[in-house]
């Protein structure tokens, strides 16, 4: 299994539409390691600057490397990441 397809399986997209705006509107990606409502938990965001890469690019890093110590049962609590929390602003180009 690659690390992106391990990855896969902590993802869940939480819908950034209101109700009524349906399939294809934006989505933010929240991975989730260990166990739901454990403590301690840690919570890692990035990209709220859609424009600032190397945060969304070390949380990407990170996720893989939980996935791994997540499978093999070394998370006691649990981790969220959100390694791009504005999806809007990445669809937005200033000249």
């Amino acid at each position: 299994m690659t690390s992106y397809e391990a990855i896969a399986a902590h993802r869940a997209a939480v819908p950034l539409a209101a109700d009524g705006e349906g399939e294809g509107a934006p989505s933010v990606t929240v991975l989730r390691f260990g166990t739901p409502g454990a403590r301690p938990k840690a919570y890692l965001q990035a990209g709220l600057h859609a424009d600032e890469f190397p945060g969304m690019l070390a949380l990407r890093h990170l996720a893989a490397e939980l996935a791994v110590a997540d499978a093999e049962g070394r998370i006691t609590g649990e981790v969220v990441v959100v390694p791009q929390a504005n999806p809007v602003g990445l669809t937005q180009q200033k000249f």
